[in-house]
């Protein structure tokens, strides 16, 4: 695991906040409700990855191996009594959680049973089908965050 203490400069994470729904691809999932029994949240958008703003402007801080994609990108949003269980992440063999705004009380991030230190402009990177990770209950305000799923390429068998 690695985390990138302000590594995402605000005016970027502006960007990411005014685009993150701009596309004919992007899909809101689930408002008000629980996902998959797992994640308790207010919304959570799967991004369009033809976006190119969007997409260029997180290429800036994710790092992509040759045989690696992003496989899925997708914002959440989390206000006062939403939260997140112990997961792990489906097809993602790295995630990287990117921190959007500071203005709620809660939503501690814990990797590994190990709580993160997490503000805005920060981003942690991790192995998310082997590392497990949870949000704790959002106190007050919400939480904003870009989820970035980056998988190996799938190689042609024929």
């Amino acid at each position: 695991m690695n985390i990138f203490k302000n590594k995402i400069n605000y005016d970027d994470i502006d960007i990411m906040l005014k685009n993150y729904n701009f596309g004919n691809e992007n899909k809101k999932i689930k408002s008000y409700h629980d996902f998959k029994n797992v994640i308790h949240l207010k919304e959570i958008f799967y991004c369009d990855l033809t976006n190119k703003i969007l997409v260029d402007t997180l290429l800036k801080y994710v790092t992509l191996e040759e045989d690696e994609i992003i496989y899925s990108l997708h914002y959440i949003k989390y206000e006062s009594g939403y939260y997140a269980k112990k997961h792990l992440d489906i097809k993602a063999n790295k995630t990287y959680l990117i921190m959007l705004n500071d203005s709620f009380e809660g939503g501690e991030l814990y990797v590994n049973d190990n709580l993160i230190p997490f503000k805005k402009g920060d981003v942690v990177v991790f192995d998310g089908q082997k590392e497990y990770h949870e949000v704790k209950e959002i106190k007050s305000g919400r939480r904003e965050m870009m989820v970035v799923w980056v998988s190996k390429k799938i190689k042609n068998i024929i």
